[in-house]
């Protein structure tokens, strides 16, 4: 399971594939949040923006898309930036940091930190119990007609 960062639909972002559907992920990542807004990782930490009650759309399952901020650096501002679980397979997903508007002054430093960011919400995800019981199972394949 490989760790990159790419151009996707015009703006920078770092993703990394898990096992488990996205309905179930996306549950562990709401459950993590909501019970501790912050990851910290070395040489930053993601903070998770608390939900908006001028939300006009109620969620038909778990949110899969979180509002953040990413401090990388002692001198520069965090960066905005939204986690989002997105279905890679039936049964992987891709768990993505996106900055909001446009890679900051020093994407370097900015994409170590989302690197590790990535990388230890992930690992949080692969020890979560519900996230283990939905990874991969052996499931029937259906014969094309």
């Amino acid at each position: 399971m490989d760790t990159t960062f790419a151009m996707v639909e015009g703006s920078w972002c770092t993703a990394r594939r898990c096992p488990g559907g996205a309905a179930e992920v996306a549950q562990v990542v709401a459950s993590r949040f909501a019970s501790e807004a912050r990851l910290e990782v070395d040489g930053g930490w993601l903070q998770v923006a608390p939900g908006s009650d001028r939300d006009a759309v109620t969620p038909m399952g778990p949110a899969r898309a979180h509002r953040a901020r990413l401090a990388f650096s002692r001198w520069r501002p965090a960066a905005r930036v939204s986690i989002e679980i997105e279905r890679w397979s039936a049964d992987e997903c891709e768990v993505v940091v996106r900055p909001h508007r446009r890679v900051p002054m020093t994407p370097d430093r900015y994409f170590v930190v989302a690197l590790q960011v990535v990388e230890a919400l992930v690992g949080e995800i692969m020890q979560a119990p519900t996230a283990a019981a939905s990874g991969t199972g052996n499931r029937e394949l259906r014969r094309a007609s």
